[in-house]
């Protein structure tokens, strides 16, 4: 469950300068924390696993192909 922590009336002048952005420090805010879900979502996960599969090496070789080369060295220490 996220939970969230919300304060009014806050001066704006107690917060980071990267979270005011352009509000002015002479304002009165409203702060809403709200904490985030450390599960990544399926789609995140889905992603990721598109991203890798789009790996090149920098000479054009799929990441397969480059797997392939390093089980290839690999086994050649075993003879």
């Amino acid at each position: 469950m996220n939970k969230v922590v919300v304060r009014h009336n806050v001066p704006a002048a107690s917060l980071p300068v990267e979270i005011l952005g352009d509000i002015s420090r002479d304002a009165i805010v409203t702060v809403t924390v709200k904490e985030a879900d450390p599960t990544p979502r399926a789609a995140d996960l889905i992603e990721a696993l598109a991203r890798y599969r789009r790996v090149r090496t920098g000479d054009g070789r799929t990441a397969e192909a480059a797997v392939e080369d390093v089980r290839a060295l690999r086994d050649e220490w075993d003879d």
